[in-house]
């Protein structure tokens, strides 16, 4: 006969009393072992059981041991020499990190049931994998249950197999073919038009286990994502939420590819702005967007288009309009692959001044009427507050007519006070001009003096 020897481990604060007592298989009492005695090891104490092995013992035994409170404490364990039959279960696939996380964990996990499993092997591809694996008891009831857990951290896909054996002969194991998905290549996103973002791709090659994308974005105060499983390659991204960047990732059942980041290449001009407004010219300025643009081209419409020609700064002013009417524009880069005849800035709806406006300051941009979009809505609330503004326009207007009327009478007040002029804001692209100053006829001659008659 061997004599073997369990040890188990009893969670317990205090030192316990002695007297315990051992329960074997059927919870029938143990009379003839040692009484249970208790060590001190750190946290645990240990409970030894020593007993002369035969086949007639083999189970599931429970000590029970009273605390200083009297209250018993109980620990299962199970007692073979050459273990029961082991069964394992199939392996559960639990990933930890998030989609785009850049550390893509995952834990595969099986459970063992009979006698001791007293050894375990995980394999990927019938290769050994040793890094990361780890056991511990289920259930000490009844049949003892293991859990063994195998930890990967890298977006390795493959066949994963969880073999459990004892020393009998039999042995069993579970598979799982974990699917990793591939990134996609030549990634891009351009903003080609002024309402929308094109992200587009090409497919991994090969494309493995990839049964999608997932693209996702960041803009000012805002994210979100889609996803696209119809094979195709572009998605079409509103300009309102993407003004930053963007990333695609390839998806699998399982687990998905690496993350392509991409900054979003804008081609149209930023921070499009009025700077100067009179009755017949309008000033703009904008800032330079991120894509190669070769130069730029300022647009104004009142119901006939007319542009600038190609512009190398970023100010430009419109000259030659007309007093108190309302102006269409829109800033639209020229690129050397023509991609700008589409990503103009979103339209500006400016109303100029009202001719011989004597009031007028230098700098004034109160006639911005707004940025319009494509909605009917708004295109129609914009004309109603236009003709609004170009009704109170004309009431000014005639109000400072008779202001100016008043100071051209005014023998102290200049010409250049009384009918005004345009100043040259000394830009540097040479298309600013001066209006010529209008001056006040002449007064007419006086009569002619009558003249003596003859002989008089």
């Amino acid at each position: 006969m061997a004599t073997l020897s369990l040890i188990m481990a009893m969670w317990i604060s205090v030192i316990p009393y002695s007297g315990g007592d051992w329960f074997g298989p059927n919870f029938i009492r143990v009379s003839d072992v040692h009484t249970p005695g208790f060590e001190r090891n750190r946290a645990p104490m240990l409970v030894r059981l020593l007993r002369d092995y035969s086949d007639a013992i083999e189970g599931m035994y429970r000590c029970v041991v009273p605390d200083s409170s009297d209250s018993g404490q109980t620990v299962y364990v199970g007692l073979y020499d050459y273990g029961g039959d082991i069964v394992v279960s199939n392996i559960v696939l639990t990933v930890d990190s998030d989609l785009n996380g850049a550390s893509p964990q995952f834990t595969l996990t099986c459970i063992s049931a009979g006698g001791p499993a007293t050894t375990v092997t995980w394999t990927r591809d019938s290769t050994t994998v040793t890094q990361g694996t780890t056991e511990s008891m289920l259930n000490y009831q009844v049949i003892p249950q293991y859990t063994h857990t195998l930890t990967v951290t890298k977006r390795l896909g493959g066949l994963y197999t969880c073999t459990v054996a004892n020393s009998k002969p039999s042995k069993s194991s579970a598979s799982l073919r974990v699917k990793v998905a591939s990134a996609p290549a030549n990634v891009t996103a351009v903003q080609d038009g002024p309402t929308s973002v094109t992200v587009t791709w090409i497919p991994p090659s090969p494309l493995g286990d990839t049964t999608g994308y997932r693209i996702s974005f960041t803009g000012v105060g805002s994210s979100g994502s889609v996803d696209v499983h119809d094979g195709s390659t572009k998605v079409y991204l509103p300009t309102s939420l993407v003004t930053d960047s963007i990333s695609v990732v390839g998806l699998s059942p399982h687990l998905p590819s690496d993350s392509v980041v991409r900054k979003v290449t804008l081609y149209r001009p930023l921070k499009v702005s009025v700077s100067f407004i009179t009755a017949t010219s309008i000033s703009l300025s904008w800032s330079v967007s991120s894509g190669r643009v070769a130069s730029w081209e300022v647009v104004w419409n009142r119901g006939t288009e007319s542009t600038s020609g190609p512009l190398s700064g970023t100010t430009y002013t419109i000259l030659q309009l007309d007093p108190s009417t309302i102006y269409t524009l829109t800033v639209r880069p020229i690129t050397t692959t023509d991609v700008g005849g589409i990503t103009h800035s979103l339209p500006l709806i400016v109303s100029t001044t009202a001719i011989a406006d004597a009031c007028q300051k230098e700098g004034n941009t109160n006639n911005v009427i707004g940025i319009t979009g494509a909605s009917a809505v708004s295109v129609v609330v914009v004309i109603i507050v236009a003709l609004i503004i170009r009704v109170l326009i004309v009431l000014v207007s005639r109000q400072c007519g008779r202001c100016s009327k008043e100071t051209a009478l005014d023998p102290r007040t200049s010409k250049n006070e009384a009918y005004g002029t345009v100043k040259n804001t000394g830009e540097s692209d040479g298309l600013y001009e001066t209006i010529p100053l209008q001056t006040p006829p002449p007064p007419p001659p006086p009569p002619p003096l009558p003249q003596p008659a003859p002989g008089d």
